[in-house]
């Protein structure tokens, strides 16, 4: 909160590039279910239970153009869970 005690909107890139398998949340150590889960419960742990109803949660996989349907259909959370859509991608050099 601010010095008037208002709440601070934040943005939280949770499990960025979790479409990759470089991360524990990636594929490599979790199926699409799984990865759902965890989303599920971070939001819910997140703002249900620890009352942080100023998080907003951006899902941000990585180069979802080279796999769309993994990318937006079997590991995307729900809108109900995800406020913001980014993504990471790098250009090659």
């Amino acid at each position: 909160t601010d010095e008037e005690g208002q709440t601070i909107p934040v943005i939280f890139r949770l499990f960025r590039e979790g479409n990759e398998g470089w991360y524990w949340w990636g594929t490599d150590c979790n199926g699409d279910d799984n990865f759902i889960k965890a989303w599920n419960y971070t939001t819910h742990h997140l703002r249900d239970v620890l009352g942080n109803n100023n998080v907003l949660f951006m899902y941000a996989p990585s180069k979802p153009s080279d796999n769309v349907t993994r990318t937006l259909d079997t590991r995307y959370p729900g809108d109900e869970l995800v406020d913001i859509l980014g993504f990471d991608r790098y250009a090659k050099v």
